[in-house]
């Protein structure tokens, strides 16, 4: 089973906003799109973990107008979209690294999180991570390169 951070709040906040389902038919209902695209990443049999901070993130995310319709659409409620998050991803609050790594210090948080859940990739949008393009043997990729690499292994 693969073990995958997703710390591209622009993946979730698509699958959210757009409703998507990695290339498949949209749906209508979020819940159903950001399953779809989690699992997708993690080819169904994925694991994902998810720090304290980004639920945080998300939870800000969601309480934002732009969201009322889609929510209303799907007849969901932001505390389901968390719940459902918490599903979707392993909660684990990593221990900080023992010197920092990124340009950005907010970020070592993410790198703290791969190492601690023993993660096979990292995911995420963020130029600061990117740049590093792997930590401690654990590549960091953006959400299309991880996306791609699922489907050329499939």
């Amino acid at each position: 089973m693969s073990r995958y951070i997703n710390n591209s709040m622009k993946f979730w906040k698509r699958s959210l906003k757009e409703s998507v389902s990695c290339g498949k038919q949209p749906h209508p209902n979020p819940l159903q799109a950001c399953t779809e695209s989690s699992e997708c990443v993690g080819e169904g049999t994925g694991c994902s973990s998810i720090a304290s901070r980004l639920l945080a993130e998300l939870a800000e995310v969601l309480a934002r107008p732009k969201f009322d319709v889609i929510l209303s659409r799907s007849n969901s409620s932001r505390e389901q979209m968390l719940a459902h998050m918490r599903m979707l991803a392993e909660v684990i609050d990593a221990p900080p690294l023992a010197k920092p790594v990124c340009r950005d210090p907010d970020d070592d948080a993410v790198l703290a999180l791969a190492l601690a859940s023993q993660a096979d990739v990292i995911i995420s949008g963020d130029d600061d991570l990117l740049v590093l393009s792997s930590f401690e043997g654990i590549p960091i990729l953006n959400p299309a390169m991880a996306l791609q690499q699922v489907m050329n292994s499939s």
